[in-house]
């Protein structure tokens, strides 16, 4: 796999940078959704937009930060993929159980899980992503990493009068993902924690409805950023990727 902070460094395109995230991270996703039970690998492989008709993936860019951040902090992009298939995982998880406790009854442009297969279909098929996240996690990592994204799913965002049970859970894995990332590489404590602000910016970005608010938000995210370096210039691709589409 080419580093993804060289590819960056020669089009800082977010867009571009995000593809390069996705390809990175597409094989070993497949490969861990692969381990599942048949039926909750056919309906994950339906909500992840790989077969079942019209529709599309996901962006998939929480693994991109993840993987940015491992380069930011020093190390290599090699060494996130395991934090990144991770992260997808979860994040995934959250989508399929929002969308029952909501009701929402499409995602990504076609039907929902829950309303393609049924609510309990999605239960399950959701809490087994959850589950993998943690053994793909196990299976390389190091126990503060698994209690990071312990502390992510526990700490997804509440409702704040919206009539929604989760407020945009979309932008609550965002902190994790470059946390992740950043002791993957290697990171120092300060670098994780930098890193780690960056990632609570742009999840607040991403949620912001107030374009005068997500200018703020963007300039705190891009100050918490490394000085320099091609995976500097992807995290900054991407973070201003999120501002032009919120």
């Amino acid at each position: 796999m080419n580093e993804l902070a060289t590819r960056a460094a020669h089009r800082p395109d977010g867009r571009e940078v995000l593809a390069d995230g996705k390809a990175a991270v597409l094989p070993a996703l497949r490969a861990a959704v692969d381990r599942l039970p048949e039926q909750a690998r056919r309906i994950a492989g339906y909500h992840l937009g790989w077969h079942g008709g019209p529709g599309r993936a996901g962006k998939a860019i929480r693994p991109a930060l993840t993987l940015l951040c491992a380069e930011a902090a020093g190390g290599s992009a090699v060494d996130a993929l395991p934090a990144a298939v991770a992260v997808e995982l979860a994040h995934n998880f959250v989508l399929m159980h929002a969308d029952v406790i909501d009701g929402a009854p499409t995602r990504r442009h076609r039907p929902a899980v829950w309303q393609a297969f049924d609510i309990g279909e999605a239960l399950l098929t959701g809490s087994a992503l959850q589950a993998l996240a943690f053994d793909v996690l196990a299976s390389s990592a190091e126990s503060s990493e698994a209690r990071t994204l312990a502390a992510a799913l526990q700490d997804l965002p509440a409702p704040h009068g919206t009539g929604r049970p989760l407020e945009n859970p979309a932008g609550a894995l965002f902190e994790c993902a470059c946390v992740l990332g950043a002791s993957a590489g290697g990171g120092s404590p300060r670098q994780v924690d930098e890193l780690r602000l960056f990632g609570a910016r742009l999840g607040s970005l991403y949620r912001a409805s107030d374009r005068q608010k997500a200018g703020y938000l963007l300039a705190e995210a891009l100050r918490r950023l490394p000085a320099g370096g091609p995976a500097t210039a992807g995290l900054e691709a991407m973070a201003r990727l999120i501002h032009h589409d919120n």
